[in-house]
């Protein structure tokens, strides 16, 4: 109408672009393969881990691809040599021939222990123009269990308390027309005429006959159910018990028990119980959510009665310890001060003649009030019923609380 025509195509393709764009885009649209892997086994809390992700074109060439990896909070993702930053991490993939693959390494860290999730991830596709992108999702996320610290402990010392039992032995002798013969170590009391020469020779150390049968070492691990949340929505005294019942797990792995773990999952009180290798009962340990906090619960006590015993303990946590208990020859357990009944049902579910050891921690000091007598009652109570027992505040180690649990003798039952 103005005379310049040449302006007048100039804008008609202008206008036409967006519209060609989106065309080729949407037809020349490849189709990828992509897959998250974990290089470690597990991933510990406030550790550094490897994760790639592969990304295999399956049908006509790739363009350039910008890859983003959106993770839940409390997991940073960042790619080698950077920083962490704000945001799902956003990566540029190389072009790719058809059946060609390119793997991007990544390292993440987990802020606290639990169950993370990374993804789906995502591709972004685009003209060359940059007016069109097109997002291509995976078809799931991928799940990150971070585990809580392990601390090494120390094995038995001389005069601590055993871990063994009643004294299960290390391995058997057996000879025709002769009873089993068991071989243990030599303990201080133990008659010398029972002394094994020939194996005392083998192995370097003094080791004693005794006439039972082998029988493996069991252990029950037991996390009650009454390590509650404060107002922040968070346990510290839960995640100091996660990780001092993995340490312990992993301590009683070493010398040869076999494991099992009863613990209070915290949703509709439901009960985990365990009888797996090492790597899932940590996993079990390192999703464990805290109770409600008091409001809450009272909120809920309608719903939830009948569900639990007059000591506040689950019927079915209940159940289950017993049953764990019964089995084993040493009982690891961490209970809380906030209940002093729920704790005292639990320390009565050591039999006689079983190894009960038992972290005690104080809830109180745990949110910051100082510490509190019912911890120390709960504690000389446990000593009382047999167990050996220690008071835990924050700033008490899980190596220092091992240690001393096993210094500390429990009392003689009356």
């Amino acid at each position: 109408m103005l005379g310049f025509a040449d302006l007048a195509r100039v804008g008609l393709l202008a206008l036409l672009l967006p519209l060609l764009s989106t065309a080729l885009v949407v037809l020349f649209r490849p189709q990828v393969d992509v897959e998250l892997i974990q290089h470690q086994a597990a991933l510990e809390t406030g550790v550094s881990g490897a994760v790639s992700v592969q990304v295999r074109c399956r049908t006509r060439a790739c363009p350039d691809l910008q890859l983003q990896v959106p993770a839940s909070a409390g997991l940073d993702v960042t790619a080698p040599g950077r920083s962490p930053h704000s945001g799902p991490l956003s990566l540029w993939l190389p072009k790719l021939g058809r059946g060609q693959l390119t793997r991007v390494g990544m390292e993440i860290r987990a802020q606290r222990r639990g169950r993370h999730r990374i993804g789906p991830l995502r591709l972004v596709l685009g003209d060359p123009f940059a007016l069109v992108t097109v997002s291509l999702l995976s078809a799931s996320d991928y799940e990150v269990i971070a585990r809580a610290p392990i601390h090494p402990l120390e094995h038995d010392r001389p005069g601590a308390v055993s871990i063994e039992g009643d004294g299960n032995p290390i391995f058997a002798v057996g000879s025709p027309g002769l009873p089993d013969i068991a071989i243990r170590s030599y303990r201080i009391g133990d008659d010398l005429r029972r002394v094994h020469w020939p194996v005392t020779a083998h192995r370097g150390q003094l080791m004693v006959r005794q006439d039972s049968h082998p029988r493996s070492n069991h252990s029950a691990l037991l996390v009650g159910p009454c390590l509650q949340a404060g107002a922040d929505g968070r346990c510290h005294s839960l995640d100091w018990a996660v990780e001092a019942m993995g340490s312990v797990a992993v301590h009683l792995d070493a010398v040869g028990h076999e494991l099992t773990l009863v613990a209070d999952a915290g949703r509709d009180s439901s009960v985990v119980t365990s009888h797996h290798p090492l790597a899932q009962i940590l996993d079990e340990l390192a999703v464990l959510e805290p109770q409600p906090s008091k409001s809450s619960q009272a909120e809920a006590s309608s719903a939830t009665r009948g569900r639990r015993t007059s000591s506040g303990i689950p019927d079915r946590f209940a159940a289950q310890a017993r049953t764990a208990i019964g089995g084993s020859t040493c009982v690891v357990l961490a209970c809380s001060s906030n209940d002093q009944a729920a704790a005292g049902s639990l320390l009565a579910l050591l039999p006689p003649g079983r190894t009960g050891l038992v972290f005690v921690l104080d809830q109180e000091a745990f949110t910051g009030s100082g510490p509190s007598a019912a911890a120390e009652e709960i504690t000389q109570l446990a000593r009382c019923a047999g167990w050996s027992s220690v008071h835990i505040t924050p700033e008490m180690s899980v190596a220092q609380a091992w240690w001393r649990l096993q210094a500390r003798e429990p009392a003689r039952r009356p």
